[in-house]
């Protein structure tokens, strides 16, 4: 890239006639030739700077310009005619394109354009200083002071609030025009032109500075009669704040609680309000963040952007970063999800009047939506603005979705149930229900399903296997993930389910299964009656395998329970049987129709559950328990032939031997069999491993005594 153009007006000598075209906040293009636009067309790239649509850091339409002038300068310059590059004395006439009530950004912009273009100065080599000025307003971390010398934003505030018949406003687009075009007749252009002799007035006080400008505020301005008349303005206004307080125009709002970027805190912030607009002040926000106590957080009404009889305003909410420094960075993210989903369901207010929502399509998450709500997803979700047509909620409704958890996603269908099976196999449903009122500015969260979740939670006696289902839809409007970058249904997924695994695709939805339980997402258009269906359908698929489960860990348990005080009389046959029994059963009530998709259902809740793997652990029990059974046999069966050997002996040798040795034999004998009888010796001849395995498989350990691996 180059760092330097010639300049087309300096030094190629072409006369400019520069144009202004404006167009709806929020509108969408494409690059046009000749043609530039600055703070609107949802687009960054050649003849397209803008920074609404959210993707690049959070910056300014200006920012965006310094950081690729060729953006601007090669669309332009590829546009000029040929004759205007040879001499000819009739002017080029480029045109910049900015949104109609234009800002301190799209002022900026064009004035960065504008001098790139005629002196072929990039603008970080020369006015970096209000490339950066333009960034701290653009994303409200600009201070302002009422006090000292005038600034150039505040001016600019003033200076745009001004009405169209402002003779001021005039004066100061005159200026600007300076005879070489004549006084603009059209109100968003009249604004422009005075915006841009502020802002020229700016940037020639800095430039006398030299370089003792670092040591001067950026935007400052020198002394000028239309420059003071319109500090003297600002001035008067901090009066008339003072006056609106008093008069109840400013209104206080108590705590509104708002999310840490990361959503993973709740913190209280003193909100503001100012309900109508008929007494409107230019610095309205900044007055109240000002205020002694300080209201961070505002709501305020402004006029419409364009013509209208109807009777709503817009709303500006916004949250004053500077001030929420030390709790931690805030965001009103959801909270324009919040309010257009309201807008959407309040649609019928606007029957009868001019206010229709026009434009284009302008955010992916409101389908079909003209002229949304604007989220702030440019301004790192700290300014939240309504259609350019204003909004039909009232003040009091906005308020009310303010102090709601608003960052949580909405939840349009909801069903859900837990089921319980005890060592019986007796299955317990209970079903799970949001309550509470459902208005257009009130409807259930996302919160509150882990909320009910959680309630329920606490262990019931005798209970051997539960399970939970979860079916809703989760509104896009908040889009897939949260402010801190988490995944909405994933995090749903984890905590219903216990499991990380892909979902399945079940009925064309997204179906999470695992031990824990099962969570179905529905799309936004389906009704409360298709998540209780399939809340059903699940139920009668999931039966079959919590059966299963109680009876496999009824098994278990008795099983474990065997040699204990606690153990059963139950012969080993019987185990067996009710094991068989209880697969029996699984299998054929899984065979039955009825569920859609079942097979692949049941496939899920298998593999999920670890069916096969209890099946076949439970085999391996019973296998062990009979094998335990035929050792201790052996051991007994193996210590009396021991016995009845030693006395077969002495019978056999009575007739062979003398008497005393015979007496010997028979003593032995009584003393080996006393020994087989005790308790004791077994436990301690059972330490030597082969005379454990021939005779002592049956006696117990101490845990102070294990069996030692030779004689």
């Amino acid at each position: 890239m180059a760092t330097r153009w010639p300049g087309v007006k300096s030094e190629l000598g072409i006369k400019i006639a520069w144009r202004f075209a404006f167009v709806p906040p929020g509108t969408l293009t494409q690059p046009s030739g000749n043609t530039v636009y600055l703070d609107v067309g949802g687009g960054y790239g050649p003849g397209v700077i803008d920074h609404h649509q959210g993707g690049q850091r959070p910056s300014s339409a200006a920012s965006l310009l310094a950081d690729r002038p060729d953006y601007a300068h090669d669309h332009l310059v590829a546009s000029l005619p040929r004759r205007s590059r040879e001499g000819d004395p009739l002017p080029w006439s480029p045109t910049i394109v900015v949104h109609s009530a234009p800002d301190f950004d799209a002022i900026v912009s064009s004035f960065l354009l504008i001098q790139l273009i005629e002196e072929g100065v990039p603008p970080r080599q020369r006015w970096n200083w209000l490339v950066e000025y333009a960034d701290r307003v653009d994303q409200g971390r600009e201070q302002l002071t009422w006090d000292g010398p005038p600034s150039l934003y505040p001016l600019m505030l003033m200076v745009t609030h001004q009405g169209q018949d402002s003779t001021l406003l005039k004066q100061l687009a005159q200026r600007w025009c300076d005879g070489q075009r004549d006084l603009p007749t059209d109100f968003n252009e009249l604004r422009l032109c005075a915006g841009l002799y502020l802002v020229t007035k700016a940037v020639e006080y800095r430039e006398t500075l030299g370089e003792d400008a670092t040591n001067h505020p950026c935007g400052q301005l020198g002394n000028c009669p239309l420059v003071d008349e319109v500090h003297t303005l600002v001035k008067q206004e901090c009066t008339q704040y003072v006056q609106a307080k008093q008069d109840g125009t400013v209104e206080s709002l108590g705590q509104i609680m708002t999310p840490d970027c990361e959503q993973s805190a709740e913190v209280p912030l003193r909100g503001g309000l100012i309900r109508t607009c008929e007494h409107a002040l230019a610095l309205d926000r900044w007055h109240m963040r000002s205020d002694d106590p300080a209201m961070p957080l505002t709501v305020v009404a402004k006029p419409l952007l364009k013509g209208s009889n109807a009777p709503q305003h817009r709303y500006v909410i916004s949250i004053d970063p500077g001030a929420t420094k030390s709790l931690g960075k805030l965001t009103l993210a959801g909270l324009g999800a919040s309010l257009e989903l309201a807008e959407q369901r309040l649609a019928d207010r606007r029957k009868g009047t001019n206010s229709t929502r026009s434009g284009v399509t302008r955010f992916p998450e409101y389908p079909g939506i003209q002229d949304p709500w604007y989220d702030g997803r440019a301004h790192q979700l700290t300014i939240v603005d309504s259609p350019n047509s204003g909004t039909v909620m009232t003040a009091d409704e906005i308020v009310s979705i303010l102090k709601q958890k608003f960052w949580q996603p909405e939840i349009g269908s909801f069903a859900g149930s837990r089921i319980r099976a005890d060592e019986r196999g007796t299955l317990t449903t209970n079903g799970l229900a949001l309550n509470g009122p459902i208005t257009p500015t009130t409807h259930h969260r996302l919160h509150e399903v882990y909320e009910l979740i959680a309630a329920g939670e606490a262990p019931v006696t005798g209970d051997v296997a539960k399970f939970l289902i979860v079916v809703l839809n989760i509104k896009s409007a908040w889009g897939e993930r949260s402010a801190s970058g988490e995944n909405f249904r994933d995090r749903l997924a984890l905590h219903v389910t216990g499991s990380t695994k892909e979902p399945l695709r079940w009925q064309s939805h997204a179906t999470h299964i695992g031990p824990n339980g099962i969570v179905v997402f529905l799309d936004d258009h389906e009704t409360q009656q298709s998540a209780r269906r399939i809340q059903s359908e699940l139920e009668a698929a999931t039966r079959p395998s919590l059966r299963l489960i109680a009876a496999l860990q009824h098994t278990d348990d008795v099983i474990r329970k065997l040699g204990t005080k606690e153990s059963p009389s139950i012969p080993n046959w019987t185990l067996r049987t009710r094991h068989v029994q209880a697969v029996a059963e699984y299998w054929t009530e899984r065979g039955k129709p009825g569920v859609p998709e079942s097979s692949l259902l049941m496939d899920g809740l298998e593999f999920n559950l670890g069916l096969q793997g209890r099946i076949d652990g439970v085999g391996q029990l019973l296998e062990h328990l009979d094998d335990s059974k035929r050792r201790i046999q052996t051991a007994r069966l193996n210590r009396l032939v021991v016995m009845l050997g030693a006395f077969g002996v002495i019978q056999a040798s009575a007739n062979l031997v003398p008497n005393w040795v015979v007496g010997v034999m028979v003593g032995g004998s009584l003393t080996l069999c006393g020994l087989l009888l005790s308790g004791r010796f077994c436990r301690m001849a059972s330490r030597c491993e082969w005379l454990r395995s021939l005779f002592f498989d049956d006696v117990e350990f101490r845990d102070d005594q294990p069996p030692r691996s030779n004689g």
